[in-house]
Parts: C-alpha cells; structure tokens; sequence
C-alpha cells in the first residue's frame, strides 16, 4: 500500500501550465485533451495564479458579457490570485495532514507545490480520493437535497443554479430518473464554442437557448446505497468523475407512468444501457455524493 507522508508522495508532477498572455482557446483545448478543469498560470515562469473552469463560466457565461471571440480573450482576465479561495500554495516537504486539514475546511480545489519559485507540483482534490479509506456506507453521508435540472432546461438555468450554489457537477432528471449530468466544463466549453463559431448579431439569442439535453453526458456511472465511501472514492478516482448520484435500480413496471413522456432518444438510451448489462434497471434518484463529502472522512 501506497504511503502519503508529505505533498511530494501525492502530488501530479508533469503539470500543464499556460501563460497569462494566453488565449482562452488554449484553455480550452487543454480542457478538451486533457479533461482538465484548472490550470496555474503562470508569467515568464512564475506562478500568478488559477484559471478554472468556473471562471470562464462566469465570466464569458453571461448572456451581457459582451459578442468578443474566445481566441482575443486572454488567460489573464479570467486568471483567479485569490490564495485559499481557488487554490493554496504549498511546500513539497508540507505534511498530509496539513493539505488534508486544509481541504475539509476551505474545500480549495487545488493545491499548487512550490519549490525554490518553480511549479514542481499540483494536488487536486481528486488526488486526495486516494486517501479515503472509511467503510461508512454512503447512504448515511450523501446528499439527500439534490440540486437538478431537466434534459430541456436551458443552459443558462444550470450556470446560475452552479454559480449560485458552488456545485460542479447537476444530475439531469426526468421524474426522478437520472437520465444525464452537466458539468461546469461541459457548460464552459459550449458557451465558448456559440461564441466561436456564432455570427455576432445571433449570440445573444444562441446563449440564451441552449439546452442541456445539446451538451450532457447521457453515460452516467451511479452508485448504490450500501456502496461504501471508499469504494465510491475508487470509481471516482477511476473513472475521473467529480461525483456520483445515489440510486435504487427501478424496473420498467415500477417506473412505467414515469418513463411515458421521457423523451424517445434518451428513453432508447437507458434501455440499451440496460439490455447491455452496464446498468440494472432505471436509476432512481435518492441523493449525491460529491469528493467534497468524501474528503471530509480522510484520517491521516
């Protein structure tokens, strides 16, 4: 078994930078490669800062943020210098425990490792999923208030439920079947994208339209109630997923009513997900469990 003493054993050391004269497209491309959703910034090499994902969604997100092209916008007008609010700055030689400590009580989402004025590190917080090793069922700490939305709710609905309520990730529900998730880069890239490629005079109008079902993951991975926390931090270490909705697997008599109106493409969806074996029926919300509430059950 793997021991993490110190920020040097955790940490991810080829880290992918971008400088502040960067364009936003670059970002993006990253995001789209690499499934990164925050990057240091950085200026003839030194460290300045955190570009994420949540900043492009709120900065270039609104509908009155203005027709400017992606590719004219720099990495430095969406670059946060807010220490202990998007990232922490931290030794190599810095205990466990103090980056776990840190992690329960600011939720910071990355760690930045410096050593002598260089990058020689990052820990995020999917790195920290690896020292979860409680066997508390996850039924006794999900989240039993879950935020959602519709496959036919418009995007700019899930940016202001996500900006609102710091979440990254919304289950897409039809009558309590999770039937897709949204993620803020999967709203982030496609708002860049009707920037990019939509004739100025129709951005406002494409913004304001977009639906979720254009942009969602239909292939959700779910977990069970009796699936313990540090096998729900293993699937999501493995799969790179930020978090996982809590279900009870349904029949087609159970949910028949329900699923009547679903739409025919994602109905057609979940039923082959089912006649192929990757899932056991129709996935009945009951809660959420995000890396956040896992990392509060670290004991180093």
């Amino acid at each position: 078994m793997e021991k993490f003493e110190k920020a040097a054993d955790l940490m991810t050391r080829d880290v992918i930078v971008l400088p502040k004269a960067a364009s936003l497209n670059e970002f993006v491309k990253i995001m789209e490669k690499y499934g990164i959703t925050k990057v240091p910034v950085v200026d003839d090499g030194k460290f300045v800062g955190v570009i994420s994902d949540r900043s492009v969604l709120d900065k270039i997100g609104s509908i009155r943020s203005g027709t400017i092209s992606p590719s004219r916008i720099h990495v430095s007008s969406l670059t946060s210098h807010e220490e202990g609010k998007d990232y922490y700055v931290i030794s190599p030689d810095t205990p466990i425990e103090r980056v776990v400590s840190i992690a329960k009580d600011t939720e910071v989402p990355m760690f930045v490792v410096m050593e002598e004025g260089e990058i020689a590190g990052v820990i995020t917080k999917s790195d920290l999923l690896r020292l979860v090793k409680s066997d508390v069922p996850i039924e006794k700490i999900m989240k039993r208030n879950v935020f959602s939305v519709a496959a036919d709710d418009r995007i700019i609905h899930a940016r202001h439920i996500m900006l609102n309520e710091k979440i990254e990730r919304l289950p897409v529900l039809h009558k309590g079947i999770v039937v897709g998730i949204i993620s803020e880069m999967d709203i982030a890239l496609h708002l860049v994208k009707i920037k990019e490629h939509t004739p100025t005079k129709w951005i406002q109008q494409h913004l304001r339209e977009a639906l979720i079902r254009d942009v969602m993951k239909t292939e959700v991975i779910c977990a069970d109630l009796n699936t313990s926390a540090s096998d729900a931090a293993q699937i999501m270490w493995d799969e790179g997923i930020g978090c996982l909705p809590i279900v009870i697997w349904k029949s087609y008599e159970d949910e028949s009513q329900n699923i009547e109106d679903m739409d025919s493409t994602i109905r057609s969806i979940l039923e082959m997900r089912i006649k192929s074996g990757k899932i056991r029926g129709y996935p009945k919300i009951m809660g959420i469990i995000t890396r956040t509430d896992l990392i509060r059950l670290i004991s180093v």
